[in-house]
């Protein structure tokens, strides 16, 4: 299921990225007003990295999205709650982790295409849990970015960001892995 639905997102964003540099999108309208919210979903691969990366396979992400945006403001605000889970590279344990974070994201400024990249920012609560270790529930960042294609109503994604965990008792190395997303976001 997780594969069809990646295989969706990534056609879709493809498909639009051709067509429109093939010159076959419709003009763009004018200026629409700025909806200041945004719901959207994403899924994709997550890959370990650091010291996690001896202990963990490249698992998967799902995820979903609240925007809000500052007409006065250059940045966009957003708030993520994203699940993710590794197998173990050895034996047959998993690891999950939850990760609730507030981000910052900024479109840059680098042309007038309609395809827009833009870096993003921010912190939040994970909780992790590892076969045959208690949950735990720790502070992290992420930083990373990814660009906008807008569609007819809607806007496709492709995001990668580098996510930290900080240590704690259980798991005493900082949990590191970068998610690289695919997702779609209504406007």
């Amino acid at each position: 299921m997780i594969r069809k639905a990646l295989s969706v997102l990534a056609l879709a964003s493809v498909s639009a990225v051709a067509a429109h540099a093939q010159g076959t999108m419709a003009a763009a309208a004018p200026a629409a007003a700025v909806k200041p919210i945004t719901f959207g979903i994403k899924a994709g691969g997550s890959i370990p990295v650091s010291d996690f990366s001896d202990a963990a396979k490249t698992g998967y992400v799902l995820g979903a999205q609240i925007g809000l945006a500052t007409p006065a403001l250059p940045v966009t605000f957003r708030v993520d709650a994203d699940f993710n889970q590794f197998d173990a590279k050895t034996g047959t344990g998993k690891g999950q982790i939850w990760g609730f974070t507030g981000n910052a994201l900024y479109d840059l400024p680098l042309s007038a295409s309609p395809i827009k990249p833009y870096v993003i920012a921010g912190a939040g609560l994970y909780t992790s849990k590892y076969s045959g270790a208690p949950h735990s529930n720790d502070f992290g960042f992420n930083v990373g970015g990814g660009v906008k294609i807008p569609l007819s109503g809607f806007n496709t994604f492709i995001e990668a960001r580098y996510t930290r965990i900080n240590s704690n008792d259980t798991n005493p190395n900082a949990t590191q892995f970068v998610p690289i997303y695919v997702g779609v976001s209504l406007l």
